[in-house]
C-alpha cells in the first residue's frame, strides 16, 4: 500500500507565521512523556512534568519567527530535518548568559503557527549568535536557531503541559 490519498482543496485563509513566544522544556524535567504512533503525526496525550519543574518561555522578536521541515534522503536511511528560527531583541546579560549555559544541551520545543498548530520538536539543538549591525535599521539582535532530526515529522501536539 502506497499511502497515497486525495488531497481535498481547502477553503478560507492559511495565514504563515508563527507565534512569538516559544516553550522549552529540559528532557530531565519530564516525568511522563505521551504515547506516540509510529503511525500518528498527532500526539493527543499530555507531558507530564516532575515536581517543581517549568517550562521556560522565550519570547522572539514579531514577524522574525520562521519553521521548516522537510525530508533529508540519506544512504542510512532518510529522516526529516526541522529548524525553527527567529530573533531575541538587543542584546542583554541575561540572555548572553542562557545562551552561554544551554550550548551542548538538548532541548523539546513547543511553539504554535498562526494556523492554531501546536507543534513538538523533541531533542531539538538550540543555538544563538548575536548580530549588531552597523547601522540603527540593521538592528541589534540574536538570531536563535533550533535545529532537530527525527525519522518522523514534528507531530501536533494537542496534549498539555502538565506540571
Amino acid at each position: 500500500m502506497s499511502g497515497l490519498k486525495n488531497i481535498e482543496r481547502l477553503c478560507g485563509s492559511s495565514p504563515g507565521g508563527i507565534s512569538e513566544q516559544i516553550c522549552i522544556i529540559r528532557p530531565e524535567d519530564v516525568d511522563t512523556y505521551p504515547f506516540y504512533s509510529p503511525c500518528s503525526t498527532t500526539i493527543t496525550e499530555d507531558i507530564k512534568l516532575k515536581a517543581a519543574a517549568e517550562p521556560f518561555k522565550w519570547n522572539m522578536s514579531s514577524k522574525s519567527v520562521s519553521y521548516s521541515e522537510k525530508i533529508q534522503e540519506n544512504k542510512a536511511g532518510d529522516f526529516w530535518s526541522m529548524n525553527l528560527a527567529g530573533r531575541i531583541p538587543k542584546e542583554r546579560e541575561e540572555v548572553s548568559q542562557i545562551i552561554q549555559n544551554i550550548k551542548s544541551n538538548d532541548f523539546h520545543i513547543l511553539f504554535t503557527d498562526k494556523c492554531g498548530n501546536k507543534k513538538i520538536l523533541f531533542c531539538a539543538e538550540i543555538r544563538a549568535e548575536l548580530t549588531i549591525g552597523a547601522t540603527l535599521s540593521a538592528g541589534n539582535y540574536y538570531q536563535v536557531n533550533i535545529s532537530a532530526a527525527s525519522l518522523k515529522k514534528a507531530p501536533i501536539f494537542t496534549g498539555e503541559i502538565i506540571n
